[in-house]
C-alpha cells in the first residue's frame, strides 16, 4: 500500500515537473476508465495476488509460478489480439511450461508436491492477471507518465 501510494505521489510530481499537467485535459471519460481497469489489473490485483500468494508458498515456488507472464502473454496475444503466433513460439512455450513443471515439482515429476496449492493458484493468477494486465495495455498508446500515474491513482 505505501509503495503504491508512493508511486502515485512521485508520478505526481513528475507529470509537473514535465509539464504535463494541462495533457490530462486531452483524456475523456472511457481512456480514463480504460487507464482505471488497466490499473487496477497490473497494479493492484497482481500484487494482492502475488504477495498473497508469497505469505502461503515458498518464494522461489511462488516468484517462478508468478514469472509465467510472459509465458502467458504470448498465448493471450494467439488468443485476444488474434497475433499470429510460429511454431517456433509454440515449441518454445511448451518448453517453458515443462521447465516450470521441473522446477516446481522440485524434479519428481511422478508425485507432485506442491508446497501450497492455494499459494501456487494465486502466483499463476497474479501471472494471469499482469499478462492480461499486458496485452491489454498494447491496445492503447496513451501518454507513458500520464498513463502509469492513472495506473498507481486506480490502485491506490
Amino acid at each position: 500500500m505505501y509503495s503504491t501510494i508512493l508511486s502515485t505521489l512521485v508520478l505526481g510530481v513528475l507529470l509537473i515537473a514535465q509539464g504535463k499537467v494541462k495533457e490530462l485535459r486531452k483524456y475523456g471519460k472511457r481512456e480514463y476508465g480504460s487507464m482505471h481497469v488497466l490499473g487496477f489489473l497490473g497494479n493492484y490485483l497482481y500484487y494482492v495476488l502475488l504477495y498473497g500468494a508469497l505469505s502461503m508458498t515458498t518464494a522461489s515456488e511462488g516468484f517462478i509460478l508468478a514469472y509465467t507472464w510472459p509465458i502467458l502473454v504470448l498465448v493471450l496475444a494467439f488468443v485476444i489480439l488474434k497475433e499470429k503466433v510460429a511454431q517456433r513460439k509454440i515449441i518454445g512455450v511448451c518448453i517453458s511450461f515443462i521447465g516450470i513443471i521441473v522446477i516446481t515439482t522440485k524434479g519428481n515429476l511422478v508425485q507432485l508436491n506442491l508446497t501450497s496449492t492455494e499459494g501456487d493458484a494465486m502466483a499463476l493468477g497474479a501471472a494471469f492477471v499482469f499478462a492480461l494486465f499486458s496485452i491489454m495495455g498494447k491496445k492503447y498508446n496513451f501518454d507513458k507518465t500520464i498513463s502509469v500515474f492513472i495506473y498507481f491513482f486506480a490502485a491506490s
